[in-house]
């Protein structure tokens, strides 16, 4: 049978688009090999100066690749093969890793802050408002006072700690201060750790003897060693009791393969034998620039005294304002265009030219908006040149557009039958929105606020549109103090003469923000997930 010219052109076009598809393939993978090289070049560059690590020599890093690595890869080669193994020896890593993490952050936040402070906040304003708040949550009957009713508890306790913060002479002392506050969130962790094991009975008394054996531990560590009975208490109860929990409901669990709960202790047995040969040996340690001491301590133009405190308490009030400001302005004016606004006549041909200057307004650049900060807040208001309330404001109005998008998206997923079947059992539109539509989209909701809270914790632009200060050296007390950010006050660093603030600084300062970035983002994944499993 001849082949006419219609097979020949088909086949031609055929083998054209072949070529393309496998030219746009290749195209693409050259982009993405790229683009993660480049960004793990550049991670690696930051760590490795925020590290020190170019100050170690060659037998150092003999040592831990032999002593440590080489293990590390051989036992990943065996989880490769027993999968189950592996997973129970990653759970457990995490655990020590996020227990360390943590149990460093509170111990930042615990020597930084005024034990007496936090006594007084904790005893008169958090613990009452807890429990209130759990009460109006458990109450069957829900009414307008109970609900806000632990609003009204945590106003009352803020003013009454303010008020007794002269009259108290006596406190107790620091290690019992904090037992006090990290005890009972610690209590109720370990009830819920416990709630699979076949002790669950007696889970209540299990929780309440963890924080008072952990009591015990720290002050017979303090008798026979130096470290300080809130320090070891902190790191007992982030790090040890933790992986003791996991163990026991693994244990009783009917899981096998649970050889890989060994895994932590042989990586901490592998990286102390590590440390003791370069000791042995006389190998030059790295002098890490990102250390508790950074963390801690204001800037300065000496190297070895720079910290980055006051910054990164700055970026901890200014995230926390937007996102405050970016739940109530962002979800109400989402709910208004999705529930509320006309989709008809003139008022609905507003609505939709709303609904496009927002999505315009979400390209702007963050620079433009640091132009209307100094014209609205600073130089119409009156608000002072980079202050905290206008740094959080301008913030504010750069991610809400994100924010309205994003809450948007999440309640149009919530689906149509789902509203009309509230409706039929008799809710109004607001019972509606409120039990049935907010509950559904809070996953999206609070996944696009957290990733858009990130976006303007790494902005710089805005802030130096506002007069904000690249360095500060005393960390704000209040809404109108002066403030500095992290991104600021690495760029400041960045352009220095001296090239340790330059090179290694900046990078401590890069790590940690990074850092940062990465764990608000690690809680918008988390949150994503949790309310997809509701679902």
């Amino acid at each position: 049978m001849e082949t006419t010219k219609f097979d020949i052109k088909r086949k031609q076009s055929s083998s054209s688009i072949f070529s393309r598809e496998v030219l746009f393939h290749y195209l693409a993978f050259v982009a993405s090999i790229v683009g993660i090289l480049s960004l793990a070049l550049l991670l690696a560059t930051a760590l490795f100066n925020a590290l020190g690590l170019k100050t170690a020599d060659l037998s150092w890093y003999l040592c831990y690749i032999l002593i440590v690595l080489s293990p590390l890869l051989a036992f990943s080669w065996y989880c490769k093969r027993n999968p189950a193994v592996g997973k129970v020896a990653t759970r457990a890593v995490g655990i020590l890793v996020g227990g360390t993490l943590f149990g460093t952050l509170l111990l930042v936040i615990f020597i930084l802050l005024d034990p007496q402070i936090a006594f007084l906040y904790f005893t008169f304003t958090v613990l009452p408002t807890s429990i209130v708040w759990f009460y109006a949550r458990s109450h069957q009957k829900q009414s307008v006072y109970l609900s806000f009713s632990p609003l009204a508890v945590m106003i009352m306790g803020t003013f009454l700690s303010n008020f007794l913060w002269k009259l108290i002479p006596y406190y107790p002392a620091d290690w019992l201060i904090f037992v006090w506050i990290f005890g009972p969130p610690v209590a109720l962790l370990s009830r819920h750790f416990l709630k699979t094991t076949p002790l669950k009975s007696h889970r209540n008394h299990l929780a309440i003897s963890v924080v008072l054996f952990s009591i015990i531990v720290g002050l017979f560590t303090n008798t026979f060693t130096e470290i300080p009975p809130t320090t070891s208490v902190l790191y007992f109860l982030t790090i040890l009791i933790p992986i003791f929990l996991y163990a026991s409901t693994l244990l009783f669990s009917s899981e096998q393969n649970k050889f890989g709960l060994l895994f932590p202790l042989f990586l901490i047995a592998t990286i102390f034998i590590a440390r003791i040969v370069a000791t042995s040996i006389g190998a030059a340690h790295p002098t890490p620039w990102l250390d508790l001491q950074f963390i801690t301590s204001p800037p300065s133009r000496f190297p070895a005294e720079a910290g980055l405190y006051p910054a990164l308490i700055g970026s901890i009030l200014i995230v926390i304002l937007v996102g405050i400001l970016s739940l109530i302005f962002g979800v109400g004016a989402a709910i208004y265009l999705e529930e509320y606004a006309p989709k008809t006549g003139p008022l609905g041909s507003l609505t939709r030219l709303v609904r496009i200057n927002i999505s315009n307004l979400a390209g702007v650049p963050s620079v433009v908006y640091g132009l209307l900060g100094l014209a609205l807040f600073v130089n119409l208001l009156g608000m002072g040149f980079g202050t905290v309330i206008v740094s959080s404001m301008t913030l504010s109005l750069l991610i809400l557009p994100i924010v309205i998008i994003a809450s948007q998206e999440a309640i149009r997923t919530v689906p149509e039958a789902v509203r009309l079947a509230s409706y039929g059992l008799g809710a109004t539109k607001w019972q509606t929105i409120r039990n049935v539509v907010l509950p559904m989209s809070v996953g999206g909701i609070l996944t696009g606020t957290i990733l858009s809270m990130s976006r303007a914790l790494g902005e710089t632009a805005p802030l130096l549109m506002i007069g904000a200060a690249t360095t500060v050296f005393k960390a704000p007390t209040g809404f109108d103090s002066k403030v500095s950010a992290m991104p600021l006050q690495v760029f400041h660093w960045a352009f220095s003469a001296k090239p340790d603030l330059r090179g290694g600084v900046a990078a401590a300062g890069i790590i940690l923000l990074l850092f940062v970035l990465l764990s608000m983002n690690g809680i918008a994944i988390i949150l994503r997930n949790k309310y997809r499993k509701d679902k």
